[in-house]
């Protein structure tokens, strides 16, 4: 009965389009007709909601006057194909009145990543736009697809000690067996490096002087790595020649950095990526108290970005007038603190940094996961936790996430977490519902209104 649902569903949406062809629109109305093609239900970023089959999405509609809204520039499709509609009608976004259990019929154009898209029918429209049901052209669907950019961003990684070990026993593979298949659709993959390659450099313990092999970074090439965040506290750990030696392997591997560099100059200078839709995303990093000496603080020395307040307001300046980022993303390398609460710092440097023009905030220090929160509506990630590195002895440094972000028109539309979990082995495992649960308790700050 479900299956038979959804697919009166898409045909009533094939039908309308056909007609919908037959009526010459001006330019700019066409295209918001093209979008509103496919249909999204969103819930706010806190709530536990995942999917509604089609049948619990038109009972919706039809009988949840409280908790159900539409947004309206779809509602002309939706009442074309689904008669008897009885839930509330909004301009905007923030004309909804946002709690745990609300949920917005709405379009690509009023997605924020504030709001999760809800799966229908089990399906999902960024990953599967071929067969999500709520769209009135297939077609449509998927060039809309090809527009948005998925970029998976993660936490701390550190190819050193036990993970160096665990890849010496198993093999280069089986450190990411098991999250390969999240990062194999990716456009752009980050990783913040904390360690440099070191000639003769040996698998150690208990050394707090990090080093990688060479070829242990294979592991970046597996994960289609191609952003290196190098804001770390360890990259200078064994000098500059292993530092600017890595710099050139990234070089040589099509991967590009920012965060550091071989001068301060180029430590401090953004990386602007141009994004599937030819929109423009730029990232700007820095290092807040560089405990090992590892900032590019003089002329003739290599490192991390150190923070400071003057110049990083005028890099961000930069970033939106002279290099036309559509969207800044900033991340700091914040004194770190294994606590799921970000330290006083963390939040005035990032409510500074988004005050300054950043649209989003991270934490890149954090090896104990932190919480989420957005800030005058732009999300701050004060710590996604260990990415790759060899920390169980605390089971805040075991628990974890990276996010997979959707881009569209020079927006972040989506920001997903996908919780993640250390186990003895040293490699990263998905979360299972319970220890997902459990970090959502922890990190998961409570109602937000996107």
């Amino acid at each position: 009965m479900q299956r038979h649902l959804s697919l009166l569903l898409f045909l009533l949406l094939c039908i309308f389009s056909c007609k919908e062809k037959h009526e010459e629109m001006p330019g700019p109305t066409k295209q918001i007709q093209k979008e509103s093609q496919v249909l999204l239900l969103a819930s706010g970023y806190y709530s536990r909601f995942e999917s509604f089959t089609t049948k619990e999405l038109i009972a919706k509609l039809r009988y949840d006057t409280v908790n159900t809204y539409i947004i309206d520039s779809v509602r002309m499709e939706l009442s074309s194909i689904i008669p008897g509609i009885k839930a509330k009608i909004v301009k905007d976004i923030h004309d909804v009145p946002w709690s745990d259990t609300v949920l917005l019929l709405t379009n690509l154009n009023h997605l924020n990543p504030a709001m999760k898209t809800l799966k229908i029918d089990g399906k999902d429209f960024f990953d599967e736009p071929a067969s999500y049901p709520l769209v009135s052209d297939i077609s449509v669907a998927a060039n809309l697809r090809e527009k948005i950019t998925l970029m998976n961003l993660t936490g701390t990684t550190a190819i050193t000690r036990g993970v160096c070990y665990a890849i010496e026993t198993n093999g280069v593979d089986y450190l990411t067996q098991e999250i390969q298949p999240y990062f194999d659709k990716a456009d752009y993959v980050h990783v913040s490096n904390e360690v440099s390659i070191a000639k003769d450099c040996e698998c150690e313990a208990h050394t707090m002087r990090f080093c990688s092999k060479e070829a242990n970074f294979q592991v970046l090439l597996n994960l289609h790595v191609n952003v290196v965040e190098l804001t770390g506290n360890h990259n200078r750990d064994y000098g500059e020649a292993p530092f600017k030696a890595t710099m050139q392997w990234y070089k040589d591997h099509n991967i590009k950095t920012f965060g550091g560099g071989n001068t301060p100059e180029e430590a401090n200078t953004p990386l602007v990526i141009t994004l599937k839709d030819s929109t423009r995303l730029g990232f700007i990093g820095f290092n807040e108290v560089c405990p090992c000496g590892e900032c590019a603080d003089y002329e003739w020395k290599c490192g991390a970005n150190r923070y400071d307040s003057v110049k990083a307001k005028a890099v961000l300046l930069k970033m939106r007038k002279e290099l036309k980022c559509d969207f800044i993303i900033s991340s700091v390398q914040f004194s770190e603190i294994d606590s799921y609460l970000p330290h006083e710092a963390q939040k005035k440097i990032c409510n500074y940094l988004l005050k300054c023009g950043a649209d989003m905030v991270y934490g890149s220090q954090a090896h104990q996961v932190q919480q989420i929160t957005f800030i005058n509506g732009k999300p701050a990630f004060y710590g996604l936790g260990n990415f790759l590195f060899d920390q169980v002895h605390k089971i805040g440094l075991r628990q974890s996430y990276f996010l997979q972000m959707y881009f569209y028109k020079g927006k972040l539309i989506q920001a997903r977490p996908v919780f993640t979990f250390y186990e003895n082995d040293r490699r990263l495992h998905i979360a299972t519902k319970q220890e997902a649960e459990d970090i959502r308790k922890e990190i998961f700050l409570g109602k937000f209104q996107p």
